[in-house]
């Protein structure tokens, strides 16, 4: 499962990202946008084998396109800024827009 995992963000992914323009791009931007979305945030430690199957999950689907990169991305953001009010105001209006809202 750890060569799987290491294969997608080393390999894959970053592959995928340059075809398709997504935000994400290098193998450690990919293993923490995956851990991340699991709730497995502490980089200090390896993820167990249960989380590494959910990444590989998560990683496959954003290479099938049944998930999106750009909004798994965006909620990794949002989650960082949570617990700094002026940084996640900051954050939210950049994403408006991005996204054409303001």
């Amino acid at each position: 499962m750890r060569r799987a995992f290491a294969r997608l963000t080393r390999e894959e992914l970053p592959r995928a990202a340059a075809e398709r323009g997504w935000p994400v791009r290098t193998p450690e931007e990919f293993e923490r946008l995956l851990l991340d979305h699991l709730g497995e945030g502490s980089p200090k430690r390896p993820p167990c084998v249960v989380d590494l199957v959910l990444a590989v999950e998560l990683a496959e689907g954003l290479l099938s396109g049944d998930l999106c990169c750009r909004t798994m991305s965006r909620r990794r953001l949002c989650e960082a800024a949570k617990g700094d009010p002026r940084r996640a105001e900051a954050l939210k209006a950049l994403l408006d827009l991005l996204s054409g809202k303001a």
